[in-house]
């Protein structure tokens, strides 16, 4: 971590964030951003006019650091018209290469985000005024959610899973529970704040654990608190699945029947490989436990083809859960290996074209089952909350509390407001209807 600081102009201090990865990522960005705008700078859309830029990476793929290295690579032309120009690097990258990266200032992983006040401190020394206060060391204020309705609100970091093809432990720690209180309080801060769906973050977290307090006691103290905001969280583990998580999103109005349960292969063998922890029996019960307690239960997953030593009867089996579980959405990806992890280790003997070809077949099995379940909507009742306008026509559109996305045929629908809507169409993944007179109504 650089922490040699350099001298600016006298123009409006300003600063761009340019984010890679996941939604922990997002959140990070907007802490660092809450942290620059403390300091007097603000913040631009167009790096050509930033005089701090900050790249937030990802290193959970091999694709998402490329991406990133070569955004970096093409800002040095940028920086040699702006020598004053401060390039910061920060997030998984950051940690896992460090000072290996060229031409940065500073490098930030997420280890060191307990000192972002005392290092941003140093990046805009000489760019502004300080201000007189002093965050209490290792305080970072709650990051400013911006213009929109929604938010996320991390309850736990890092990782103990150390699933042998996941870089995350490594570059983001051991696992850490926030303080109950501590998320109450940025809760209310975001209610303030007029945010109206939250998603709780974590790497798997559902094994939220602080004192005696575990997650499904977690979930119930947020409902008490949440007062007409919609309640989401990622990314639950399939080993650290129970009853009582099932009951708590049952019993509580403000969590949305939406679960995301990443089942990553649906070989037992590869699953070992993978060190998951659960078999593809155990994911197909809490698949029938969540159905038969939660009320049209919207399941997305994420699934990994391409793992070593994969074979064709192994990416079969997984064929075949995406069939029989019908999930409502998945990210699907092929195997990079990342070094430091166990798989690096394994033998990467599937091609590079039998991937592709098993990606193909993946994706193009779970769109068509996406289709039919968005198909579902036509002719139903759902519950939307407006989040902004749709491109192509300017309309309102929003989610459903199972997550899927509606235009309305309305105009001048307020942001952050729910809406009723009858589903008449769908166009592409999208569903299009008509609002209706505003009553409790789930979907």
């Amino acid at each position: 971590m650089s922490t040699e600081s350099k001298t600016f102009g006298v123009k409006k201090p300003s600063f761009y964030i340019k984010i890679y990865g996941c939604q922990m990522n997002v959140y990070d960005s907007r802490m660092v951003a809450s942290l620059f705008e403390w300091e007097g700078l603000e913040e631009t859309d167009n790096p050509e006019d930033a005089d701090i830029i900050v790249i937030n990476t990802c290193s959970v793929r091999e694709h998402a650091e490329q991406r990133a290295l070569g955004r970096i690579s093409d800002l040095q032309k940028l920086r040699r018209e702006k020598p004053e120009l401060v390039l910061v690097v920060i997030g998984c990258m950051a940690e896992r290469l460090g000072d290996k990266i060229p031409g940065a200032d500073f490098f930030i992983g997420p280890k060191s985000y307990d000192k972002l006040p005392e290092i941003t401190r140093k990046i805009v020394k000489g760019k502004c005024q300080i201000s007189n206060f002093q965050f209490p060391k290792g305080c970072i204020p709650y990051p400013n959610p911006g213009r929109g309705v929604t938010a996320f609100l991390p309850v736990m970091r890092g990782c103990n899973n150390f699933c042998s093809y996941c870089i995350v432990p490594y570059v983001r720690g051991n696992a850490v529970s926030r303080k109950p209180d501590d998320v109450l309080s940025e809760l209310r801060y975001l209610r303030e704040k007029g945010v109206k769906e939250i998603t709780l973050l974590g790497q798997s977290v559902n094994e939220y654990n602080f004192g005696e307090i575990s997650f499904p006691e977690l979930l119930r103290m947020i409902d008490r608190e949440a007062l007409g905001i919609r309640i989401r969280f990622l990314t639950s583990h399939p080993a650290c699945m129970s009853d009582n998580l099932i009951d708590a999103i049952a019993e509580c109005d403000s969590v949305c029947e939406n679960i995301h349960l990443p089942i990553q292969s649906g070989s037992d063998r590869i699953l070992k490989m993978m060190e998951r922890r659960y078999t593809v029996d155990g994911y197909r019960y809490w698949v029938q436990r969540l159905r038969e307690r939660i009320k049209n239960i919207a399941l997305t997953t994420d699934i990994m083809v391409g793992f070593p030593t994969e074979t064709e009867e192994d990416f079969e089996e997984t064929l075949k859960i995406v069939r029989e579980v019908r999930f409502d959405f998945a990210y699907m990806f092929m195997y990079s290996e990342r070094k430091g992890t166990k798989a690096a280790l394994f033998l990467d003997d599937v091609l590079l074209g039998v991937k592709k070809e098993r990606l193909e077949r993946l994706i193009e099995l779970q769109n068509s089952i996406t289709r039919e379940k968005n198909e579902e909507l036509l002719g139903r009742e759902v519950e939307i909350l407006i989040e902004g306008e749709s491109r192509r026509d300017n309309l309102p559109t929003g989610k459903t509390r199972t997550g899927k996305k509606i235009i309305v045929k309305m105009q001048n629908a307020k942001v952050g407001k729910y809406v009723n809507v009858y589903v008449e169409s769908i166009s592409g993944w999208t569903g299009i209807g008509r609002a209706r007179k505003r009553k409790n109504k789930r979907g």
